[in-house]
């Protein structure tokens, strides 16, 4: 028992310090807690981070970030999911790292 919650502590402190290493691939905001993982390689067998990170599977989570993913600030996240519903146009800032990971509507 003891050597579980010391194994679930290690692997904490290896998330938040994996966290830390990170900006968003854009604006470069970099505060750990803002930052969210967009899918760039889209396949079915995709994990979501946020539940491999609340059931501990830490490695799993930053395998799957490091891979499939593309590190964004939440701002800028769901900036790109309004511009898959809303016309985008070339003139936006990001606009072709916006076309790159998202099905953007162009304007």
């Amino acid at each position: 028992m003891a050597n579980t919650k010391v194994n679930k502590e290690k692997g904490k402190d290896t998330w938040r310090g994996f966290k830390t290493t990170l900006k968003c691939a854009l604006c470069s905001e970099n505060h750990p807690w803002t930052l969210d993982f967009h899918h760039v390689v889209r396949a079915p067998d995709n994990k979501k981070v946020h539940k491999l990170v609340s059931g501990g599977a830490y490695k799993k989570a930053i395998k799957e970030i490091r891979e499939r993913c593309v590190v964004l600030c939440a701002n800028c996240h769901r900036k790109g999911h309004y511009y898959e519903k809303h016309p985008m146009g070339p003139e936006e800032p990001y606009y072709t790292q916006y076309e790159q990971w998202f099905d953007v509507i162009k304007a």
